[in-house]
């Protein structure tokens, strides 16, 4: 891959990289030995391959964690941004590597891990890199979230020039900078691909049934996905009946859901407590 790329060729499909590469070459790529130990923000962005059970495979992700803790200079403030598709709870256990690297050299920075999930398609990887409709920051700090909103400027506000070979959006609208926790952050990109995957079944099902009945399957696709539609842009929230909330009663009543409002506002997240509704009554009728 590496040595395609100095060369000029690229070694995947991917429609632009290769009038981009063209206008940047030659490129140079280099090792640990050029990294630098002073940098503000390091990006994590290695492959997660399967295990043979299906897991991910985080050895990658974990061994640069370790070498960013063996190398890193002590400096106020270091921001790690993790850009693989990772499972949950992987930022806090980049940080718990990082940490204890940089503690065992008693180099003394204040870290934070972040995590900034991608939405490439196939075949439009470059037309969401430079045109996203949003960019998804997880961290709990201030500091990070400010400096990868700056790092993020020229595309928030779409400042850079349009390289050649991508086309450009047909709107003017902004990409939007959203922050999150971190663990939000690695949900939402594991639910927009499930979204993905769900939308394109969807319509496939509907593209039979349209064939067997003699509908056309594009103009119903074009008027459920169009503007005035009410499944387009509407927001998604979980329901009051939402099957994940189901919660158990005392024997001998019937089960009951619980309401999303039901969670206390006033107390702390690991302190909730919730309303239950009332059980209905014994009564008695009478013909």
């Amino acid at each position: 891959m590496i040595e395609s790329l100095s060369d000029g060729r690229v070694p995947i499909h991917e429609p632009g990289v290769k009038e981009l590469l063209a206008m940047h070459l030659p490129l140079s790529f280099g090792g640990w030995d050029s990294f630098d130990p002073q940098s503000d923000v390091v990006f994590i962005a290695v492959c997660t391959p399967c295990k043979p059970n299906g897991d991910a495979d985080l050895t990658y992700v974990e061994a640069v964690a370790a070498e960013i803790g063996r190398r890193m200079d002590e400096k106020p403030y270091l921001t790690v941004v993790v850009k693989s598709t990772v499972p949950l709870g992987s930022a806090r256990r980049v940080e718990s590597i990082i940490t204890a690297a940089l503690r065992e050299r008693q180099i003394n920075t204040r870290l934070d891990v972040a995590s900034n999930p991608e939405f490439l398609r196939e075949g439009s990887a470059l037309y969401d890199t430079f045109y996203p409709d949003r960019i998804v920051v997880g961290t709990n700090k201030t500091f990070s979230a400010n400096v990868l909103r700056e790092l993020y400027t020229p595309i928030l506000e779409q400042t850079f020039a349009h390289p050649a070979g991508v086309r450009e959006p047909q709107t003017n609208k902004l990409p939007v900078f959203i922050t999150t926790t971190a663990t939000s952050a690695e949900l939402i990109k594991y639910a927009a691909n499930a979204f993905l995957a769900m939308k394109i079944s969807f319509i496939n099902e509907f593209a039979g049934l349209a064939e067997h009945v003699g509908a056309d399957i594009t103009e119903v696709a074009n008027i459920n996905s169009s503007p005035c539609s009410r499944s387009s842009g509407a927001p998604l929230s979980a329901s009051w009946a939402s099957p994940l909330s189901r919660t158990p009663t005392t024997p001998g009543t019937p089960p009951f859901w619980r309401s999303p409002n039901a969670w206390s506002t006033s107390a702390p997240p690991s302190r909730r407590t919730t309303r239950w509704p009332s059980p209905p009554s014994n009564r008695s009728t009478q013909n």
